[in-house]
């Protein structure tokens, strides 16, 4: 949502996994902590929200913040096997989506041209002379 201008900070946003990260449920828990702290070689889960934190000032600061295509054009970004393993998956329903790399990321994308203005017959009825504009109908039975 930082990406997309409708907030300044990650923090701003209730539902961003920056929350999930710092603020950890106790129940239904979104992220496997162990693994992220190995990822991360990080000592503990201290150590590793206080690097975190960094990273992600650092990030803002060095323009993180604009807005990259892949990340709003993809279903799924992440690497080459993840992708692959992703679109294997997802079986008949990856039909037609292509894995695009943009700086050594890999999303899974929509065809282009996938949402089309190409309005046939079958939005006839919405032509400017079947509309009746809201305001210039008057209920004659109402006198």
């Amino acid at each position: 949502m930082v990406r997309a201008g409708v907030v300044k900070h990650p923090s701003h946003w209730d539902c961003s996994g920056h929350n999930e990260i710092l603020q950890p449920r106790r129940r239904y828990r979104l992220i496997d902590y162990e693994t992220l702290l190995g990822y991360c070689s990080a000592r503990g889960y201290t150590e590793f929200c206080r690097d975190y934190i960094g990273w992600i000032d650092e990030e803002l600061q060095n323009g993180a913040a604009a807005k990259e295509s892949l990340w709003t054009e993809s279903i799924a970004v992440g690497s080459k096997e993840f992708i692959e393993d992703i679109k294997t998956k997802m079986g008949s329903k990856a039909k037609g989506r292509q894995v695009r790399e943009t700086d050594d990321k890999w999303g899974l994308c929509e065809p282009e041209g996938a949402y089309n203005t190409n309005f046939t017959l079958e939005k006839d009825p919405l032509r400017p002379e079947n509309a009746l504009l809201w305001g210039s109908y008057r209920d004659e039975s109402a006198g």
